[in-house]
């Protein structure tokens, strides 16, 4: 072992000093003159020694500020203490470089440290300038990126709700633009997060033109916009766009100031200070060794025995310090190599020994490999998020997979898991779990509150947990059974993952086999991965609603144009294939025929069997339809049970005529409804292009006027469209206003007419008949306005005004002691098929003060008959509240005996038909006498209605018929008239 090795430089300083002072005191003057060299030169090396030290920490500082300056990752906090730190390092450096100026050291050496110095603070200060400026850009593009989607996503949802309420082309162009400014704002967006993780001229130009496309796309919707809401938002997403750009392209600008101006030329410069540095320490060295001989000389002229001792530790001690200069240099140089990237490791500095040089070698040495250790992170952080940049982030489970990959690769563990909160955060499910020693990923593993609750609430109350030794801390040793201890884990780095500001899950980074502590670095890039997770999260949602709104606009393109019920296309695809067969019509010279089509009697169907039948009816007859026309020809469902069909390129009206016909007799067949046959017939209006008119409205609106002829004509048949039939409709227009106008301002009148039992002269009731005192034709029958109001449904409001206005006047003249009898109601198979018909009944018995047993409701012979079975139940609640039932038009259906005894009825009203021919007529003769005889046998009460002379009345007299109604008796009278006849009758 050298003994000098184990001196520190004091002591061999003090060794030297002593063999001095016996020289000196052998010659004093040459031993003063030798005790101040060695004191100058030792100075000169503390100085140097001192230099060093100082150049080193600045060194690691700029270091450290370039790293977090520089790159994918910003971390302008770090930056700044780095800088802090680094002014501190100059001051002491310009301290130092004053006490070397003043021992003595070469001023040019001295000046150039100082000038690197000042120029290395001045470019400190401007990369902090723009280290702001990125930073303030960077918020410029957040705040602007969320302004314009939010916009653009508000004007969209704005359109939606506008389409449910007017569905027009107009507005689905809207939405799909506005659609496309949003997908892109979110794609642009993207380009924008992935340049300032790796900025890159690829995703540059990336940007640039998809941000170009959103805003073409933009001033096509601004085209279309017609609304000043519309531009006003329009105009405010501009002005933001306009505000994101320019940030976007001022922070590539300061990005690239700062990486091409500013941070080499920090580099070159501390290399520059730390050269000059070094050559001040070597100079101060090179110094004292020149010295060394010098003193050598000296010592060995004061005395033989001093130059054998000088020799004996002179050699030794100058050996040592040569070798530690030279191990120092060599290091440092090392070093300096590893940071300009010369070199893939740097070697610690070898000194031996325990004096002040090892001390500060192993100081540095543990600087190196701190600054070694960091470098290697950041640049792992680099390349995984390089790496990561190419990554398909609107692929979630590939981003998942890649995070594990990366990060584990990254940070140096053996285990990285990603987990998923179920809907109520009890309960954590492992999606992908990836073991980097084995190269694989898993899934399955679950975490339940209740197993672990302090971990969960751990996790959930900060956005990272840090927890070194996770066996012990008391946040996570839940888990020492059932997971730490099973997969040798003993550290965790848990972050969760965040989406629109609710938890969905968390990324848990495990250490196994020993003990780790989690460095600030290591957390910032775990920060990162969860960032890009929930990125590709939030990726994954819009596509989701993407996809939604895509396929919304489908499915309302679909019911825009067809209809749902049959399939068939609905009025607005039916105009428009409509308007293209009248143009080519016009450019080929031929002709089109629109066939309007209406179903005889739907109505019936739909009342009696309910609307399910009804649907059903109408999908088979528009299959039979579709199946008898040609493949060039359209059907359409108008709504209701109207259909048209357009006949393309005919030459003439016989293709017409024939295709009608086959149509017709499409529907001969009977269809089965819940497994009862009904017949079903069309009443078909033709108009021909251009015969008929030249426009798809023309076309139709005549042949619905020929289709209401068809229903005239009989139904069941067809008619060609005339200028007289547009007549009709037109009265048929006016006739829906005028008795719409009359239901409201009661132009309607209640008569009566009495019916009298003949024997005693006495009224038994009357028949309420409904009167129009119209303001133009006087007062009409109900013979020229019933069946209208029978087909529009009209018949329902008047039949429930005659009832209330007839039940009042009964009750008021019941109360004036006038016994008017039984008052007879007709009511109409639509108000009987009415859901709360017997309810409504017994509410106007209550609202009017009526009694039960002073109505009686007529119904007609071919109501009941065809609706026996769903009208007996009906008919049975009206019997039970105590109403009549009488059976009006007798004689003139095809009544069943079988069905007639079912029925919950009073009293047959003989039809004024067979009476008119009495009693000449044989027919009516034998008719009125079957009638009179069945009601006797079933003991029902029986009237004779239509009775106008004595004969008629004498041969139902003879035939025990004693109840009439007729104009033998009186005509039907109003109120005022009849209350006459009653008090002159009391």
């Amino acid at each position: 072992m050298n003994i000098t090795n184990q001196l520190s430089i004091r002591t061999r300083t003090y060794l030297l000093a002593s063999l001095g002072v016996v020289a000196s005191l052998i010659l004093s003057f040459v031993s003063n003159d030798g005790l101040n060299m060695i004191r100058a030169e030792l100075d000169s090396m503390m100085v140097a020694t001192k230099i060093e030290r100082y150049t080193n920490k600045l060194i690691l500082e700029e270091q450290n500020y370039r790293l977090n300056a520089n790159g994918s990752i910003y971390d302008l906090e770090v930056a700044n203490q780095s800088y802090e730190k680094a002014l501190q390092y100059i001051d002491d450096i310009y301290q130092t470089l004053d006490e070397v100026n003043e021992g003595g050291l070469p001023p040019s050496h001295i000046q150039q440290t100082r000038q690197s110095t000042n120029q290395y603070k001045a470019l400190y200060l401007r990369a902090v300038s723009l280290l702001t400026n990125l930073n303030t850009q960077a918020n410029t593009l957040a705040a602007e990126g969320e302004y314009i989607t939010w916009q653009i996503q508000q004007y969209v949802e704005s359109k939606r709700v506008e389409i449910k309420k007017d569905l027009t082309q107009k507005t689905i162009e809207k939405i799909n633009n506005g659609s496309n400014i949003w997908q892109y704002t979110y794609v642009t967006r993207l380009h924008e997060k992935k340049y300032l993780l790796s900025p890159d001229e690829i995703i540059l130009d990336d940007f640039i033109r998809d941000y170009a496309f959103m805003m073409s796309e933009w001033l096509r919707l601004k085209k279309m916009s017609d609304q000043s809401f519309e531009l006003d938002k329009l105009n405010m997403f501009y002005v933001s766009a306009g505000k994101y750009e320019q940030a976007m392209l001022s922070w590539v600008d300061i990005n690239q100031q700062l990486v091409v101006e500013v941070l080499p030329r920090m580099e070159r410069l501390g290399n520059d200070v730390v050269v000059s540095a070094i050559y001040a320490a070597r100079t101060s060295l090179e110094h004292m060794a020149n010295k060394r001989n010098s003193i050598a000389l000296i010592v060995s002229l004061v005395s033989v025995v001093a130059i054998l001792l000088g020799l004996f530790f002179g050699i030794g001690i100058a050996r040592s310090i040569s070798s530690v200069i030279t191990s120092f240099q060599e290091g440092l140089l090392d070093f300096f190599r590893y940071l300009n990237q010369e070199k893939k490791m740097a070697r610690p500095i070898v000194v031996e020994g325990r004096d002040e040089i090892a001390v500060m070698a192993k100081v540095v040495n543990e600087n190196i490999l701190n600054v070694q250790h960091v470098l290697n992170r950041k640049i792992d952080y680099q390349q995984a998020l390089l790496e990561w940049s190419r990554v398909n982030y609107q692929d979630d489970s590939l981003t998942i997979k890649k995070a594990t990959e990366l990060s584990a690769r990254a940070l140096h563990v053996e285990r990285v898991s990603v987990w998923l909160f179920n809907d109520d955060q009890t309960k954590l499910s492992c999606v992908n779990l990836y073991l980097s020693q084995l190269r694989k990923h898993e899934s399955g593993l679950v975490l339940n509150r209740d197993d672990c609750p302090k971990y969960f609430q751990a996790i959930q109350d900060r956005d990272i947990l840090v927890i070194d030794n996770a066996r012990d801390d008391v946040r996570s040793c839940e888990l020492n059974e059932g997971h730490f201890k099973p997969f040798d884990i003993y550290s965790i780095l848990t972050l969760p993952i965040v989406h629109d500001g609710q938890p969905l899950g968390i990324i848990c980074y495990e250490k196994t086999g020993e003990v780790r502590h989690w460095e600030s670095d290591e957390q910032e890039f775990a920060r990162s991965v969860v960032n890009a997770i929930s990125l590709s999260l939030e990726i994954k949602k819009r596509r989701l609603v993407q996809e939604e709104l895509s396929a919304q606009k489908d499915k309302l393109h679909y019911y825009a144009h067809y209809d749902a019920l049959t399939r068939l296309p609905n009025r607005v695809l039916f105009d428009d294939r409509l308007n293209q067969a009248i143009k080519q019509a016009q450019r080929h010279k031929t002709k089109v025929a629109v066939l309007f089509i209406d179903l005889d009697h739907f109505k019936g169907v739909n009342d009696s069997m309910g609307h399910k039948a009804g649907d059903q009816l109408l999908v088979e007859v528009a299959r039979r339809l579709q199946g008898k026309i040609r493949q060039t020809d359209s059907i359409a469902r108008l709504g209701g049970d109207e259909f048209t069909i357009i006949l393309d390129q005919i030459s003439d009206n016989d293709v017409v005529v024939e295709i009608t016909q086959t149509l017709l007799k499409a529907m001969e067949e009977p269809i089965e409804l819940f497994h009862q046959p009904f017949y079903i017939t069309l009443s078909v209006g033709v108009a021909i292009y251009p015969d008929d008119g030249y426009s798809s409205e023309v076309l139709l609106k005549n042949a619905d006027a020929a289709m209401y002829q068809a229903k005239d004509d009989g139904r069941n048949t067809y008619q060609f469209y005339t200028r007289l039939m547009t007549e009709k409709a037109f009265e048929r227009i006016v006739m829906n206003a005028s008795f719409r106008n009359a239901l409201e301002k009661k132009e309607f009148i209640v008569h009566y007419q009495p019916q009298v039992d003949v024997r005693t002269g006495h009224f038994i009731g009357m028949e309420a008949l409904v009167r129009w005192i119209h303001p133009d034709m006087g007062l009409l029958s109900p013979s020229k306005f019933l069946s209208f109001a029978e087909d529009t449904g009209l018949i329902i409001p008047m039949d429930h005004w005659v009832m209330t206005t007839a039940m009042t006047q009964f009750r008021i003249w019941y109360e004036e002691g006038l016994n008017p009898g039984v008052l007879a109601l007709n009511v109409s198979m639509k108000q009987l098929q009415k859901e709360f018909f017997v309810e409504g009944i017994q509410q106007l018995l209550n609202d009017t003060g009526c009694q039960p047993q002073w109505i009686e409701l007529e119904v007609t012979e071919g109501q009941v008959m065809e609706n026996s079975d769903t009208l007996i139940q009906r008919l049975g609640e009206i019997k039970e509240l105590g109403v009549g039932l009488a059976i009006d038009d007798f004689g003139t259906g095809y009544s069943s005996l079988s069905q007639l005894k079912r029925l919950p009825i009073d009293k047959l009203k003989i039809d004024q038909l067979f009476i008119h021919g009495l009693p000449d007529d044989d027919d009516d003769v034998v008719i009125v006498k079957t009638v009179i005889s069945l009601a006797q046998n079933m003991g029902l009460a029986v009237i004779a209605e239509g009775v106008e002379t004595e004969q008629q009345k004498e041969f139902l007299l003879q035939h025990d018929c004693y109840c009439m109604q007729g104009y033998l008796y009186s005509l039907p009278v109003p109120a005022a008239d009849l209350e006459a006849l009653l008090r002159d009758r009391r």
